[in-house]
């Protein structure tokens, strides 16, 4: 099977794509951020996320 990310890119992405998501419910209710700000946090951090997962 042909790998398209090595681990030493995968790992970090997996992480990058959770902290996205946790800090857009972090700002959303620290400086109250705003919807249209915090889905786009949200989808970009679940594309980073499952690419890193889809990307074996």
């Amino acid at each position: 099977m042909l790998k398209i990310l090595p681990s030493r890119y995968r790992y970090p992405l997996f992480f990058l794509g959770i902290l996205l998501m946790e800090m857009a419910g972090v700002l959303y209710r620290a400086i109250n951020l705003g919807t249209p700000g915090t889905e786009g946090l949200i989808i970009a951090g679940f594309l980073i996320f499952a690419f890193s997962i889809l990307a074996t």
